[in-house]
């Protein structure tokens, strides 16, 4: 009996680690666009639950014009677009969210690209 209850201990523990590192309860997940990359896509992430939000914040390295999409996991329905060149970033909250989102980023031409983050941690 006593090697069951062991047995039961360990593997209720281990489902519970996993449970916990599931990949769409991170508080971040990264794309990156290198020089030789036409576009990149993050993992998943929920939405904030307390608010309803995830934030990103794009750094672009180049000239060259960075497309980037938000998109819902589960719908595939882009929540919020846009772009950004000339070696500027976007730093933006999109709310009222409840599912699970992507950040998916572009660029025309190889050269130097971007990196972009998608996150539900309070600041």
């Amino acid at each position: 009996m006593r090697k069951q209850t062991k047995a039961l201990l360990i593997g209720a523990t281990t489902c519970a680690v996993l449970l916990a590192a599931a990949p769409a309860d991170a508080a971040s997940h990264t794309c990156h666009l290198g020089t030789f990359d036409t576009s990149c896509t993050s993992g998943i992430i929920n939405a904030y639950p307390g608010g309803n939000w995830v934030d990103i914040h794009i750094t672009s390295y180049t000239a060259n014009t960075v497309k980037y999409q938000v998109v819902d996991e589960d719908t595939k329905v882009t929540v919020a677009s846009g772009q950004t060149s000339g070696g500027n970033g976007v730093n933006r909250t999109i709310g009222g969210l409840v599912g699970r989102y992507r950040l998916k980023m572009q660029k025309q031409i190889l050269g130097a690209g971007a990196d972009g983050v998608i996150e539900n941690e309070l600041p």
